[in-house]
Formats: structure tokens, C-alpha cells, sequence
């Protein structure tokens, strides 16, 4: 079988975390995840930040985990990474929007 590349958004959520840990623990899948940040150091540290009190996810940002700067409200400029998958976590979480606001 190939090898699957894997987009994961809104893995700096709940959801897309632990999306992300699996990935980690039940394949060999590279993963990228798209993260809002003004650099891929900023995104990366964003991450490790985030994931602070999870060993395997902090240790795997740059090796296994790479991330991608971006915003999920706006166009994706990317260069050729051979994405095979995409999973997507991402959601507006806005509290004070109405039902219509966040679709």
C-alpha cells in the first residue's frame, strides 16, 4: 500500500487532537495540519504549546507532525505535499454567533 499523507484542520481543537493521536498511535501516515500562525515556527510552537501534556503528540511536531500555516476561511496556498487524505476538524466556535451566523 502507499504511503498516506494526511491534512488534518482544527488540530489545535479537542476533536483534531485526538484525531491527530490516533493517527500517530494506528498509523505510519505523515500528517500536516493546518494551523493559524505567521510562520511554520510560530505554528510549530503554537502546537507544542497546545499539546503540552501529551509526549507523543509535542515530540512528533516536526518529525511525523508538520505544520502548515493557514486559515480555514481562506484559500489554501500549499505546495505539492501528495495529500491522499484530508480530515476535517475545524469548526467556528464562536459562542455569542446564532445557529445561521456559523453556517
Amino acid at each position: 500500500m502507499a504511503e498516506r499523507t494526511v491534512l488534518v484542520t482544527g488540530a489545535t481543537g479537542l476533536v483534531g487532537t485526538e484525531v491527530v493521536a490516533q493517527l500517530l498511535t494506528t498509523t505510519n501516515s505523515k500528517i500536516y495540519v493546518l494551523v493559524r500562525a505567521n510562520s511554520e515556527e510560530e505554528a510549530a510552537g503554537r502546537l507544542r504549546a497546545l499539546w503540552w501534556g501529551d509526549a507523543t503528540l509535542v515530540n512528533a511536531v516536526g518529525k511525523r507532525v508538520h505544520p502548515i500555516t493557514g486559515d480555514i476561511t481562506k484559500p489554501l496556498e500549499v505546495p505539492h505535499l501528495d495529500i491522499t487524505h484530508v480530515i476535517h476538524c475545524a469548526a467556528e466556535t464562536g459562542v455569542q454567533k446564532s445557529r445561521h451566523e456559523l453556517r
